[in-house]
């Protein structure tokens, strides 16, 4: 048995902790589009129905970005180019 880390609330177990880890992928998944990569052109209009969705979006020459849509508004985060 491994040993249990003391938390205030709780003691949680290493065993315990990958469960929830899992829980966490699982739910970060659902937020991720399907789709691997999006073209700029193809990305989704900004509104409110978009909202919680995140993107990696292909803006050409290697180059991607990470696309948040919160708010009614597109927010990208700029990834960089391939090297």
């Amino acid at each position: 048995m491994p040993k249990p880390w003391r938390d205030s609330r709780a003691v949680l177990t290493a065993p315990a902790m990958r469960t929830s880890f899992r829980d966490t992928q699982r739910q970060m998944k659902s937020y991720v589009d399907k789709r691997s990569v999006i073209a700029t052109a193809d990305l989704p209009a900004a509104d409110a129905s978009q909202d919680g969705k995140i993107i990696i979006e292909d803006a050409g020459a290697g180059d991607r970005n990470l696309i948040i849509y919160a708010g009614g508004q597109r927010f990208r985060i700029d990834g960089g180019a391939a090297i």
